[in-house]
């Protein structure tokens, strides 16, 4: 079927029906299924005075549809509620589009509770009960809500807001070369980057295309991430540290129009395109004697004074790609639109830290970098660039930051650098993210940055620019921070939250453990060109895979990940391909990987093993030196191996690495 779900609307016999039902009105529920050409068409009609089971019994095995529900259980009021049906026989094109459309036709059709549906065809009473749990899950106490903003959502997308930002701080400061000193104004930036768009569109850009970079943070990169949103095309980035296969896998899921690299990773780039048997057109931002030069695509261009931005033809058309890893660990591309980073980026403006002069060292590949470009163009504030960390640790103490954002790996890092006794941090506040920080960790980072304020903060790559932080202006906030110091923070304006028990899906209340599930007001797109299933629970929640809890105060505390995977420095770590080198002993029965906690490093590989016998000799030590002699540098198991009797396991037998981890920590 032909249907783009940004592009969705209702037909006219749709679009009456529901607000016929939104009125209370003569219909009791609507079935809905997807047309071509992206519409929404009524299917079938249960009118108020009808029992539901005339429509439940026209549901098939083998299609999908949504069905729009009017519970009048409430003598107040009745509530809608979105079915999603998904026949569990069933898993083909036909269910992938119905899954990556669900947050797009919930957020036109203006619906606030969600369920998704994959258990066969149900009773009417089944179909009232899960309805009706639905809207009790939704409205539990132990729900931690806080109130939507209303942010100034430009209509025409991210690219037309840029251009007017632009125009209106052109004489400001808009970036800093950390090392030279080299300064942008932003009308300098706006100049560039129009003569790129125009080149671009020459090139054949557009609306649905993949712009891609593939580049440290340097004095170029923003252009063509302005560029692109001018065209209301969409950016993707690659990591700059990749290895081929790395590419080749990215490459497979995104297939960019252009790809502005830097020198160091045309050769891989290019094996990359030959595996995959992809042309693309290489743009370096830097000497090439075989590519196109990025300087010879912003040199004066016929018509640059009379352009203007392509307006979105819809928010919900995607902005910024970004990969994320997954469950199996292999990276995934996830979209977000103009509305949700227009609306997380005003969210954490919100936070009034003092954003004059903003510090990351993030790469065009994490979210961070759109986030603080962002909030830099928007605000007309300067962003202090370095290419890398590891460039300098201390050098931008030379510089007056008023925001630092580091990961905790860098913090860390910097920690074991003696500070110069000379420089003055005062008036600037550190964001720290990426991992958790225990108390004693927090307080050594205080005793090396004992001028500055530190904040915790938790986000993540699938709801873009953060979620949680304190806000140094709040007087409330900072009681809250004092009482809590290792708390990551209280939610940014809109978000809603729940804790989770993974297994019983209980909603739990302060100073419980569970996995964190959010609920944005704004649409999730999901994977990009993936079924996005994965990512929801049965009422629509997104899971984040993260063990967590929050007090009475409504202060967060993330604990650990539940997810599998894990960051060692900044590397991810695959579980499963330790878990297989571990198998491959003939001595191991079962092999199980999880992160040690360490201040410095984030998590150091640790392999939990059951053995073939109990009779074997083999030593924690042998079955360490025979994976590292088999793995990367990074993946070695620096926090061991341990031999355990057996592994706590799920009714299902799965390992429950989360308690296992536990375990370990406790025993250690």
């Amino acid at each position: 079927m032909d249907c783009n779900v940004t592009d969705i609307t209702l037909d006219g016999e749709c679009e009456e029906a529901v607000e016929e039902i939104r009125n209370g009105g003569k219909y009791k529920c609507i079935l809905l299924t997807l047309r071509e050409g992206s519409s929404l068409h009524l299917d079938e009609c249960c009118r108020a005075h009808e029992e539901i089971e005339a429509t439940l019994s026209k549901l098939q095995r083998n299609k999908c549809h949504y069905i729009l529900y009017y519970d009048d259980h409430s003598a107040e009021k009745g509530e809608l509620v979105l079915v999603a049906w998904f026949p569990p026989e069933i898993r083909n094109d036909e269910t992938d589009l119905y899954y990556r459309a669900l947050m797009i036709v919930k957020y036109i059709l203006k619906v606030e509770h969600l369920l998704i549906m994959n258990d066969g065809i149900v009773s009417a009473q089944h179909f009232r009960d899960s309805v009706r749990k639905t809207l009790a899950c939704d409205t539990n106490k132990n729900i931690v809500r806080f109130p939507e903003a209303n942010h100034p959502i430009d209509e025409e997308g991210l690219g037309c807001l840029y251009y007017k930002k632009m125009m209106e701080h052109k004489e400001k400061i808009a970036q800093i070369v950390g090392m030279t000193g080299k300064t942008a104004t932003y009308g300098e930036l706006l100049r560039d980057s129009v003569r790129l768009a125009i080149n671009l569109r020459n090139r054949g850009v557009g609306r649905g295309d993949i712009v891609t970079l593939c580049s440290c943070d340097n004095d170029v990169v923003a252009i063509p991430t302005y560029a692109t949103l001018f065209l209301g095309a969409s950016v993707c980035a690659f990591d700059v540290w990749y290895g081929v296969n790395d590419y080749v896998n990215s490459l497979r899921q995104t297939t960019p129009k252009v790809l502005f690299l830097e020198p160091s990773v045309v050769d891989k780039v290019e094996r990359a395109l030959e595996i995959v048997g992809q042309k693309c057109e290489l743009v370096v931002m830097g000497e090439t004697n075989v590519h196109t030069a990025f300087s010879d695509l912003v040199q004066p261009v016929l018509g640059e004074n009379e352009f203007r931005p392509v307006p979105v033809v819809s928010l919900l058309d995607d902005a910024y790609i970004f990969f994320t890893s997954g469950s199996t660990g292999v990276p995934k591309s996830l979209c977000h639109n103009h509305l949700t980073m227009q609306y997380q980026t005003f969210n954490f403006i919100t936070t009034d830290f003092c954003w004059d002069l903003i510090l990351h060292y993030s790469t065009p590949y994490w979210t961070l970098y759109p986030k603080y470009l962002g909030v830099a163009t928007l605000m007309g504030t300067t962003r202090l660039i370095y290419r890398a960390f590891y460039e300098n640790y201390w050098h931008f103490a030379k510089y007056k930051v008023t925001m630092l954002f580091l990961s905790v790996t860098e913090i860390s890092t910097l920690c074991t650098y003696e500070r110069p006794k000379d420089i003055d941090l005062r008036g600037m506040d550190i964001i720290i993210g990426g991992n958790v920080v225990t108390n004693d960790h927090l307080k050594k980072i205080e005793k090396i940055f004992y001028d500055c304020q530190i904040f915790l903060s938790y986000g993540m790559t699938e709801v873009p620019c953060g979620l949680m932080t304190f806000k140094p202006k709040s007087e409330l906030d900072r009681k809250l921070k004092a009482k809590y110091p290792a708390s990551v923070g209280v939610s940014l304006p809109g978000l809603s939250y729940k804790i989770v028990d993974p297994e019983t899906e209980e909603i739990l209340g302060p100073n419980q453990k569970g996995e964190l599930r959010v609920k944005t007001p704004f649409p999730l797109t999901g994977y990009f060109q993936v079924q996005p299933s994965p990512l929801w629970d049965s009422h629509g929640w997104l899971k984040t895979g993260d063990l967590a809890y929050y007090t009475e105060d409504r202060c967060f505390y993330v604990v650990d990940r539940m997810k599998n995977m894990f960051k060692y420095k900044d590397y991810h770590i695959v579980p499963s391909v330790l878990e297989r080198a571990l198998e491959s002993h003939p001595s191991v029965r079962k092999a199980a990987v999880i992160g040690m906690p360490d201040e410095e490093y984030g998590h150091l590989p640790l392999g939990v093993v059951t053995l073939k016998s109990t009779q074997e000799s083999i030593t924690g030590a042998i079955l360490r030196d025979f994976v590292d002699e088999r793995v990367d540098d990074y993946q070695r198991l620096r926090g061991g191996v341990k031999i355990i009797d057996q592994f706590p396991t799920t009714s299902t037998g799965k390992i429950r690495k989360w308690l296992l981890h536990d375990m370990i920590v406790k025993a250690s």
